[in-house]
């Protein structure tokens, strides 16, 4: 992976995983209605099975948004404003009223949400003799008006409320839980969210974040996430207790942007619920307490976070070039792992700096041998490497 790739400068858009982190056989199809966490339990497991078809950031929208526009009518990329493409049109999503029609023709099985997005309020918008909610991330007033205007209307009003204030939220949901039970029947799974409180650094040290602004966005969304659980009857893949943010993550540091064990935990359980596992209810919540029990041991240090510990070894080798240097600084970092994917993981990076170190000592054979290590420790992309690599031995 590139250092453009690392520091996020790569447009954060699903393109990415299907080009670089999906199986090539895919058989079953998720829409996705969330923030990156629900995007990211496809995007960043391990061997992901699963095709993605809409994703957008809209969770709850207003029910009368949910109708076709003409497409002379949209707002478009430059229109908007946004530091990527990505940002740009997650608001075209918001503003041009495209979701129930993109979801419609999806074509995907299922459906995956979280509600992280009601954190962020909402803009009460009234033009047309209708009152219009957008959600409130980034999109702006000046937007707004310029959205509305290509419809033909002139807006009358436009004011920001929190989630809690929109007038009719009750009746809102209760329509949003209409559309999605007529459009997926029993094919939903609700991914609980919860900002993090505690992270691991570039050092891969924890700690504890203090922020205000955590609580009072994980009561809106354990509030909301409960409401939609019991009108959608649907399974709920819970947050493991005191989950973990990570400094080093693909994207970025976020409070929603975790350490890998879990999404490798969330993976499973949508893996489990989908293909029907026997004794679900009982996998599900073993899964549960592992995924708790993993947050704890790196918290306490007595396990290494594999995302965490991994970035750490490749950018020792970036930075210093010095193949058997890199080398001795991972088989360090799996001497103190205490995690078996995390160490077959590292086992895949001491195979590809034998690969590709340019010192003239380059061995395929010793690379492979490592590689091997890693695919037999269930590496995905270690597998599809070692095959390649035995193509030219």
């Amino acid at each position: 992976m590139s250092g453009n790739e690392r520091d996020g400068t790569v447009d954060e858009d699903y393109e990415f995983y299907n080009e670089k982190s999906q199986a090539k056989s895919k058989k079953v199809a998720f829409d996705i209605l969330g923030v990156c966490v629900s995007r990211d339990v496809f995007g960043l497991a391990n061997g992901n099975e699963y095709a993605v078809g809409k994703y957008t950031r809209l969770s709850i929208p207003y029910f009368s948004d949910m109708e076709e526009v003409d497409p002379e009518c949209w707002i478009t990329m430059d229109e908007v404003s946004g530091e990527r493409n990505f940002h740009k049109r997650l608001k075209l999503d918001c503003l041009n009223m495209r979701y129930a029609e993109d979801l419609n023709s999806s074509g995907s099985d299922w459906l995956l949400l979280d509600v992280r997005t009601l954190t962020f309020g909402y803009f009460e918008t009234k033009f047309g003799g209708k009152t219009h909610y957008y959600i409130g991330e980034k999109i702006t007033e000046d937007e707004i008006r310029t959205a509305t205007r290509k419809k033909g209307f002139e807006p009358e009003s436009i004011r920001f409320l929190d989630t809690d204030d929109v007038p009719g939220i009750d009746g809102m949901i209760d329509r949003f839980c209409e559309f999605i039970k007529g459009r997926y029947w029993s094919n939903i799974i609700i991914l609980e969210m919860k900002d993090a409180l505690w992270h691991v650094d570039k050092e891969g040290k924890t700690g504890f974040l203090h922020d205000f602004p955590v609580d009072r966005r994980r009561r809106i969304t354990g509030k909301y996430t409960e409401i939609l659980r019991k009108k959608l009857g649907c399974r709920c893949i819970p947050m493991p207790s005191d989950v973990i943010c990570d400094y080093l993550h693909l994207w970025g540091m976020s409070k929603g942007h975790f350490v890998q064990e879990y999404y490798d935990y969330a993976y499973r359980c949508v893996d489990a619920i989908v293909k029907g596992a026997d004794d679900l209810d009982l996998r599900l919540e073993t899964e549960f307490l592992e995924a708790c029990a993993a947050m704890d041991a790196i918290r306490s240090g007595r396990m290494l976070s594999r995302n965490n510990t991994v970035r750490r070894a490749e950018e020792f080798w970036a930075r210093t070039g010095d193949a058997d240097a890199s080398i001795s600084n991972a088989q360090l970092l799996m001497a103190e792992a205490n995690n078996p994917p995390l160490e077959a993981e590292l086992a895949g990076i001491i195979g590809r700096i034998w690969r590709d170190r340019t010192d003239g000592k380059a061995d395929a054979g010793k690379a492979a041998s490592w590689m091997r290590a890693a695919s037999d420790g269930g590496i995905a992309w270690a597998s599809e490497e070692l095959e390649e690599l035995g193509k030219n031995l």
